[in-house]
Order: C-alpha cells, then structure tokens, then sequence
C-alpha cells in the first residue's frame, strides 16, 4: 500500500472555503487539518510574524503545497508567502484550478490569474518549472470534481520529483514585488523626493504629507 503524502492545501479562505473543503475531503492524500474562524482569528492577533510561524510550522511538517485557484487567489499576500516559502523549504508546489467547482450557493466562479506568474526561479518563470491543472473542459462542477479525484496523488507525486530535480539552494521571487519597489522608487526620482539615508538605505518622502518610506538597496 503507497503511504499517503502530507501536503499543504493554500487557498483563499474567505470565497473558496466551501471549494476547497471539497477536494480535501476526497482523502487519497493527507492533508493539514484545517484552522476554525476562531482558531484563524487567534493566530491573526498575533500580527505578521504569528501568521508567518503559524504556515512556516505546518510547512515543515508537509511534503507538498497544493495551491487551490479560484478567482482572486492571485492577489492574496499570504497564498504568495506560502508558495515563496514552500520553494524555500524545498516542497513540491502544485496548482489546480477550483473555479469550476460550485460553491456553498451552488454556483461556480469566473476563472481567476495564475498565482504562479509573479514568480521567477533563478530567472526562470516558476511557471514554466511546476504544474497548474487548468483544464478548460472541466466545465461541469463534477466533471472538476471527478478530474481532482482521480489525479491529484499523481499530481502531488509529480510536484515533489520536479522540486527535487531542481537545485535545493535555487532562488525564487516574487518579481511583482520588485516590480513594484522599482515603481515607488521610480515616481520618487521623477518627484524630487528621494534621499539616501546611510549605507544602502534608500528613503522616500511623499510630497506634502511628511511620510516617509525606507527602502534598503541601491540606486544606480
């Protein structure tokens, strides 16, 4: 009998609870035990760095991150922290859309952007490194369905032997990040209102109201 793989399921709790609930219970691998609205509303009090503690945890004790897309799992700050981190730590990272699956409601959801996109593996787009199961036939919610049912061990199986096929110290960002550092120090420069503040430090000053942002880095 294969032994089941613990995995990590990342997915936007708020729209996509009732999805996700659906393709952690199909039970051919081992998941994280989900976190109650109480439970989650515990670890939030803590700020940032109890949110970072509580994924980094659970992480370790996983072999694989399965990212369930819906709509907006793209624009979800923690979704690109968990999937940074997963790479960092070395697991296998799989994507698969769950837009298609009906909801609490019974209805079904616009399809949402790759959350993959933002990211560059030494240069390389993480896209073109891991697999995201989109397909366009899974129109019908059981059709969704029945498709994650049969694949998903495959997936996660694949997703671990293409992280340990590449290099365990390689280099992932999150280019939309810097892309917008490059922006704010851009519309600093054409403003008058860049200053450097000590070695490496960069500070920009928002004209007219005093506030001030610190970046560290070089300009060229």
């Amino acid at each position: 009998m294969v032994e089941k793989r613990q995995v990590f399921f990342s997915f936007y709790y708020a729209r996509d609870a009732w999805r996700a609930s659906q393709v952690r219970n199909i039970g051919t691998i081992t998941n994280d035990e989900p976190l109650s609205d109480n439970d989650w509303e515990e670890v939030k009090k803590g700020g940032d760095a109890a949110i970072k503690k509580w994924i980094d945890d659970q992480l370790q004790m996983r072999s694989c991150t399965v990212v369930l897309i819906g709509q907006e799992t793209a624009s979800r700050p923690w979704i690109d922290y968990e999937i940074q981190k997963s790479w960092e730590l070395g697991k296998g990272i799989v994507g698969i859309c769950i837009h298609n699956l009906k909801d609490r409601d019974g209805t079904q959801a616009p399809k949402g952007e790759n959350p993959f996109a933002k990211f560059k593996v030494d240069g390389k787009p993480l896209m073109d490194i891991i697999e995201t199961h989109c397909e366009e036939v899974w129109a019908d919610s059981k059709d969704v369905y029945a498709a994650i049912q049969d694949n998903i061990a495959q997936w996660v199986e694949q997703a671990i032997e293409i992280r340990n096929g590449q290099p365990e110290n390689s280099k992932i960002v999150n280019v939309s990040k810097l892309n917008n550092l490059g922006a704010k120090l851009g519309n600093a420069l054409k403003n008058g209102a860049l200053g450097v503040s000590g070695a490496g430090t960069i500070t920009t000053v928002t004209p007219g109201t005093g506030h001030a942002t610190a970046f560290y880095g070089t300009v060229e």
